[in-house]
C-alpha cells in the first residue's frame, strides 16, 4: 500500500506519458464541468489541481487518478441558483468531511447493500443528465431568458446548423480521434492513443485553417453569459417588490428581453474583479477574455451565513 514508487526504468517513461495523458484529458473535463455548474472555468481547473494533489499525495493506489465528477457538477447547478458560490465551496468542504468521516469508520462496506441494477440505473442516469447538459454547447447566440416553470433566469440560445463550418470541422475532428484511439494500439503501443489523438487534433487546428471553435471562445462566451445573468437578476430584485404577482412573470420576461450592452458586461465584470481582489478572493485583477491563466487562489473560510433560523417563519 505504501510502495508507492517501484524503482524501474521503464517506470519514468510511462510515469510521465502517462501523467501528460491524464493532464490533457482532465482538463477539458474540467471545464466542461464548469459549463454544467454555472461557475467560471478556473475554478474547475483549481479544482482538479488540488484533488490530484491531493490524491498523488495522500492516496493510497499509486495508480489512482482523481479528477471532476459529473454527478457533483449536476447537483450543483440548482445549489448555486438557490444559495450562492460561498455555499457551493462551504458544501464540497462538508463533502471532503464526511468521507474521510466514512473512512475512517470503514463505512463503505454498506455500499454492498446496494442491488447491481440499482447501481446501473443511478449510472445510467447520471450519463442521461451529463450528456443533455451538454448539447448547451450545439448552441449558438446564448443570451439569458425567463423560465417561468421554475421561476428563475437560465440560458437559451439557438441550435446551430448541421452544415456549417464549425460543426462539420467539430464532427471531422471527433472522428478522427476516436480512429486514432482505435486504430493506433493496433500498430504501436509506445504513446498512448488518447495523447497522441489530442496531439494530432491540436496541431491540425492550431497550423491549419480549420474553423474549429477554441476552448478560449467558448470560456468568453460562458463567461459573458454569467456576467449578463448577473446584471440581469440584479435589476429585476431591485424591482420585483414592488410589482403586482400577477405582472411578476412578464416583468422578468421584460428584465430579460433588456440584454445589457457589452460595455455594461465589461463594467460588471471589472467590478466583480476588483471587490474579489480587495476581499482578498483574488491576487490580481483578471480581464474580461477567454484564458485561463491566473495564478493560485487565496485560502478563505467560506462567506455563508450560520443562522440556521428561518427568517419567514
Amino acid at each position: 500500500m505504501f510502495d508507492l514508487i517501484t524503482r524501474r526504468r521503464a517506470n519514468l517513461k510511462n510515469d510521465l506519458l502517462a501523467g501528460l495523458t491524464a493532464v490533457l484529458t482532465l482538463i477539458p473535463e474540467a471545464v466542461a464541468f464548469t459549463f454544467v455548474a454555472g461557475i467560471d472555468p478556473m475554478m474547475g481547473l483549481y479544482g482538479s489541481f488540488f484533488i490530484g494533489f491531493i490524491t498523488a499525495v495522500f492516496g493510497g493506489r499509486p495508480g489512482m487518478i482523481s479528477g471532476a465528477a459529473g454527478s457533483m457538477a449536476v447537483v450543483t447547478t440548482a445549489f448555486i441558483i438557490m444559495f450562492g458560490l460561498e455555499y457551493l465551496l462551504a458544501a464540497v468542504v462538508l463533502t471532503g468531511i464526511l468521507q474521510v468521516v466514512f473512512g475512517a469508520f470503514k463505512m463503505g462496506k454498506f455500499i454492498r447493500l446496494l442491488p447491481h441494477p440499482v447501481m446501473l440505473g443511478f449510472v445510467n442516469g447520471l450519463a442521461i443528465v451529463i450528456g443533455m447538459a451538454q448539447f448547451g454547447q450545439f448552441k449558438e447566440n446564448t443570451h439569458v431568458v425567463y423560465d417561468q416553470k421554475h421561476d428563475m433566469f437560465t440560458y437559451a440560445g439557438d441550435w446551430m446548423q448541421l452544415t456549417s463550418p464549425a460543426m462539420l470541422t467539430m464532427m471531422g475532428l471527433i472522428a478522427l480521434t476516436m480512429a486514432i484511439v482505435y486504430f493506433l494500439p493496433r500498430f504501436t503501443k509506445a504513446i498512448p492513443a488518447p495523447l497522441a489523438a489530442i496531439a494530432v487534433c491540436t496541431l491540425l487546428v492550431t497550423f491549419t485553417p480549420l474553423e474549429s471553435k477554441l476552448v478560449s471562445q467558448v470560456v468568453l462566451d460562458q463567461r459573458v453569459s454569467m456576467t449578463e445573468k448577473e446584471i440581469i437578476n440584479e435589476r429585476f430584485d431591485a424591482i420585483k417588490d414592488q410589482t403586482p404577482y400577477g405582472d411578476y412573470a412578464q416583468l422578468a420576461q421584460a428584465t430579460a428581453a433588456d440584454r445589457p450592452t457589452m460595455s455594461e458586461i465589461k463594467a460588471k465584470w471589472a467590478a466583480d474583479q476588483e471587490r474579489m481582489f480587495h476581499d482578498g478572493e483574488k491576487t490580481e485583477v483578471d480581464p474580461l477574455d477567454g484564458s485561463l491563466k491566473g495564478t493560485l487562489p487565496s485560502l478563505h473560510l467560506p462567506d455563508i451565513s450560520w443562522d440556521l433560523t428561518d427568517s419567514n417563519t
